[in-house]
């Protein structure tokens, strides 16, 4: 089932990063209006983390999962 306001959040993201999957954690303390470091935090909380995947030695954010972990 998808979580209201999930369209609205995807739609918001895919304008502003056309033809990418996936965001840094600095693009998305952007979006979120959050320090880099809290980012950082919520990706790693136990409750409701902020979904990632590892590439490299860094994490990036899809931005499907971004937009339903928004609402």
């Amino acid at each position: 089932m998808e979580k209201q306001g999930y369209r609205e959040n995807l739609e918001l993201l895919l304008e502003r990063f056309p033809d990418r999957m996936a965001i840094s954690v600095k693009e998305a303390s952007v979006i979120l209006g959050r320090s880099e470091s809290s980012v950082r935090d919520a990706m790693k909380t136990k409750r409701d983390p902020l979904p990632f995947k590892k590439l490299g030695g860094s994490g990036v954010i899809p931005i499907a999962q971004l937009a339903r972990w928004m609402c």
